[in-house]
């Protein structure tokens, strides 16, 4: 076992332009964590450099509100879906600026690099 990843670390010729095509059509891209990485974090904190007076002013309404309201909620089996809902639809209002940018920014990152690919092969289970 030792001895073939030997032999495969040791190829010397170049792959062809059809077996290159081949891996690339498989999903088999050289392609840098660091960069889709390092990116993300940029834009994050870029984001957060000009939007995070309106997210704190947000997170804020939203604390004062429940502390608020907090003596008037009756929490029994009718009323708690419709608290969580409100407060996640409030949540998700706050962050999804932010998902929405890691998820384009991840995307394009990544298109920029190996360009469009879509492949399920390489996930499949062997």
């Amino acid at each position: 076992m030792a001895e073939e990843e030997k032999k495969d670390q040791e190829k010397t010729e170049q792959p062809t332009p059809k077996r290159r095509q081949e891996a690339r059509e498989k999903g088999q891209v050289a392609k840098s964590q660091e960069v889709t990485s390092v990116t993300i974090l940029l834009a994050c904190l870029i984001l957060f450099y000009f939007n995070a007076e309106i997210m704190v002013g947000k997170m804020m309404e939203m604390t004062r509100w429940i502390l608020g309201e907090s003596g008037s909620f009756i929490i029994d089996s009718n009323t708690i879906q419709p608290l969580v809902q409100t407060l996640v639809y409030k949540i998700f209002g706050i962050l999804a600026p932010l998902l929405l940018m890691v998820i384009c920014v991840a995307i394009s990152v990544n298109v920029m690099q190996v360009g469009f690919i879509l492949s399920s092969e390489s996930i499949q289970p062997k």
